[in-house]
């Protein structure tokens, strides 16, 4: 029986080496394949061959050697460590690199500007609302675009420290604890160690490793959400799954969509089709009566846009309502695939595979889940919705990964071949190996110019905190703790208008930071001179400073 055993042992670290070795030499193929080369970056061969190096040496080390045992079987215990300091680390760095941003002024920040603002007027009596969804910069409920009951959650904490600090803090611990369900989902197959690697390997995700400190935005709030509704599903936990499901829907409407993918996944997975059923069915009527029930309850007519519109603002050439947009499709398949295989959008989804190596789609279904909010991002007339670093691409590669994952840790552990202590490890280094190139070579575009920080910081010494203020978007999160703050992103040319400009008694301008060949704060810098309503403040320059007489 021991000879058997260790026959069966070798066929299978044969077989499974075998596969990664295959998994190994897909990274240079997907890095340095023609498609990758068309946006050449120079450092890209030498971080592609060192991850290539790396990962064959962890498949001759598995292969050849007992070491990765020896690892395997001394840390299978240090998997709490593993992800506590994996959450802490990346808590505290994104919230360092959030503080730079924000000490710098940058104007990256505007959604926190929203949400900070949001927080502040529901504690004083306006229910989650700010200015700049308006574009006559009345104030509005976010919830009139977007139904996010879970957001309410971080008042409290906005309460006891009134900064926008706060919710980014909060973001980056909540992007952080994303590896504890995922590392529970993936134990049972990849074992301790290989499963807490993983999981961390998570956090290195071009789009989530900068997800913390990028910028505020709920989306960044769904993947924990979601990952503990599908362990939760997985294991029968149904008072957890509800509770995570109940979050998750309320932390944006179209999370709804994603509960529809879920429930197919639950059928293809063989959790019995009428439970399958019932998730999608639940996934999609919270959807709608969120988008056509709820949301229109707190439309205001200042808003910039009304969740009747969201599909007509993404998706006008195909229709303005769901049921237009699918008879589209289905009347013109042949314009559908043009769109779906222009160039800028096969480059984008090439982008959000490759930090898996393509590896998702014939590897594990829980992809489809992600393929709503794929799908709008391809899609869409917005060009900004196609960026693998931006929010919008959290869903789809989120789930992308949790495939890739999942097909690593059912390798690692496949009930056919004998247990080695080093298989899940050494796939997990192999996956480690695959994601590393992407995150070095998807790095943040570059910041458009801040204004000055020691003027900026003068203004805000100078401004009352219950004045209603204009100013330039990078001030906008610093100055969110009132009802009236406007920028030129949310009015645009109606500040221009001597009666539309007249609500603020403070005016800053940056022209110096105005687009190339798009005057904006100069324009209006020239109107206020003629304006005889309000009078210069010197000794802020490069900004312009005006008071209301």
């Amino acid at each position: 029986m021991g000879i058997l055993k260790q026959a069966l042992r070798r066929i299978g670290d044969r077989s499974r080496g075998a596969i990664l070795l295959g998994w190994a030499l897909l990274i240079p193929i997907v890095y340095l394949g023609p498609v990758a080369l068309s946006r050449f970056d120079p450092a890209a061969p030498l971080t592609v061959g060192i991850c290539t190096v790396l990962a064959l040496a962890v498949v001759v080390l598995y292969w050849r050697t007992r070491v990765l045992d020896r690892v395997g079987q001394g840390f299978r215990g240090a998997a709490p460590l593993l992800l506590g300091l994996a959450v802490v680390a990346y808590t505290a760095v994104s919230l360092t690199l959030a503080h730079q941003r924000w000490a710098t002024f940058s104007p990256h920040l505007s959604q926190l500007g929203i949400f900070a603002q949001s927080s502040w007027t529901t504690l004083h009596g306006h229910f989650f609302a700010n200015t700049h969804e308006t574009v006559d910069g009345s104030l509005a409920s976010h919830f009139g675009l977007h139904f996010s009951p879970t957001l309410l959650l971080l008042v409290p904490l906005y309460a006891v420290w009134p900064s926008p600090l706060s919710l980014m803090a909060a973001q980056a611990l909540a992007v952080a604890l994303s590896v504890v369900p995922l590392y529970l989902l993936l134990r049972p197959r990849a074992g301790s160690l290989g499963g807490a690697l993983l999981a961390v390997g998570l956090l290195g995700v071009p789009v989530l490793a900068h997800a913390g400190h990028n910028d505020f935005h709920d989306t960044t709030f769904l993947p924990v959400l979601l990952l503990t509704a599908l362990w939760a599903l997985e294991t029968g936990r149904w008072r957890v799954f509800i509770a995570a499901a109940v979050a998750a829907l309320g932390v944006r409407e179209d999370a709804g969509l994603v509960f529809v993918m879920l429930g197919l996944y639950a059928g293809v997975r063989g959790w019995g089709w009428k439970r399958a059923g019932l998730i999608a069915a639940a996934g999609a009527a919270w959807f709608l009566v969120a988008s056509r029930a709820i949301i229109p309850r707190f439309e205001s007519p200042g808003l910039w846009m009304d969740a009747q519109g969201f599909v007509g603002y993404h998706l006008g050439r195909w229709g303005g309502t769901p049921l237009e947009v699918a008879g589209a499709f289905l009347s013109r398949p042949v314009d559908l695939l043009r769109d779906i295989l222009a160039r800028d959008r096969l480059h984008y989804v090439y982008g959000l595979l490759q930090p898996t190596l393509f590896l998702p789609v014939p590897g594990n279904p829980a992809w489809i889940m992600g393929v709503p909010q794929l799908a709008i991002n391809v899609l869409s007339e917005h060009q900004y919705m196609r960026q693998v670093l931006k929010y919008y691409a959290i869903i789809p590669a989120l789930f992308a990964f949790v495939a890739t994952a999942r097909t690593a840790a059912r390798l690692a552990g496949s009930r056919r071949r004998p247990e080695r202590a080093a298989a899940g490890p050494a796939v997990a280094l192999v996956v480690l190996m695959g994601l590393l190139p992407a995150l070095v070579l998807n790095r943040p575009p570059e910041p458009r110019s801040s204004p000055p920080a020691a003027s900026a910081r003068a203004v805000l010494d100078l401004v009352p905190p219950d004045a209603a203020v204009y100013a330039p978007v990078g001030l906008y999160p610093h100055l969110a703790n009132r009802e009236c703050m406007a920028v030129w992103e949310s009015l645009g040319e109606r500040i221009l208008m001597a009666e539309e400009r007249a609500r603020y008694d403070w005016i800053v301008l940056w022209p110096e930071g105005d687009p190339p060949g798009e005057p904006r704060d100069a324009r209006l810098a020239d109107a206020l001179a003629e304006d005889t309503g309000y009078r210069r403040v010197d000794g802020f320059a490069p900004l312009l400073v005006y008071r209301r007489r």
